[in-house]
């Protein structure tokens, strides 16, 4: 059984997710892919954004998408997209 805190937080909106995604959302509406509350202590809303992006990376590069094109769209150097790419492990959680 969830605790109060957790009820609270998820009938009120997680500020956690408020952080990482700009809004409030409700635990059903929320697209992070590990809960912040029921996640490890060490996974910050940073680390959970870039985890993200870096998904994203991995699924746009498998549709086609070149590691330049990559790279502007996400506002990041050629270099950073192509080690992502290498070891697609830092695209999980």
């Amino acid at each position: 059984m969830p605790t109060k805190e957790v009820q609270k937080k998820k009938t009120k909106g997680c500020p956690q997710a408020k952080e990482v995604l700009g809004r409030e959302v409700s635990c059903l509406e929320c697209p992070l892919p590990v809960c912040l509350l029921d996640g490890p202590k060490s996974l910050s809303s940073r680390q959970i954004r870039r985890q993200s992006r870096n998904r994203e990376i991995l699924k746009l590069s498998k549709e086609g998408k070149s590691r330049e094109e990559l790279a502007e769209a996400f506002g990041l150097n050629t270099k950073t997209i192509w080690r992502l790419l290498q070891v697609p492990e830092n695209c999980q959680i």
